[in-house]
């Protein structure tokens, strides 16, 4: 059963998504986009547990943003200034 949706921005999505995708099948084409965004929500979330330990641990030294510009100083050291 093809899907159909009452929501006009949601068909002129589907349909360039289609139209760039070449493909026919816009049950194929909802299925992938979802399958794309729970990949992308999945890596957040990893990342976001990853990183959490990693602020955890900072905070406890009492590490802080200081507002310093690391580019500017690894410009200078690598010469690029």
């Amino acid at each position: 059963m093809t899907p159909t949706f009452k929501d006009e921005t949601l068909e002129r999505l589907l349909d360039e998504v289609l139209a760039l995708s070449q493909r026919k099948d816009r049950s194929e084409a909802v299925r992938s986009a979802l399958e794309h965004e729970l990949v992308r929500l999945r890596r957040r979330r990893d990342i976001n547990d990853r990183v959490r330990p990693i602020q955890e641990r900072a905070s406890a030294l009492g590490l802080q943003p200081d507002g310093f510009d690391d580019k500017i100083l690894m410009d200078e050291l690598s010469g690029d200034v």
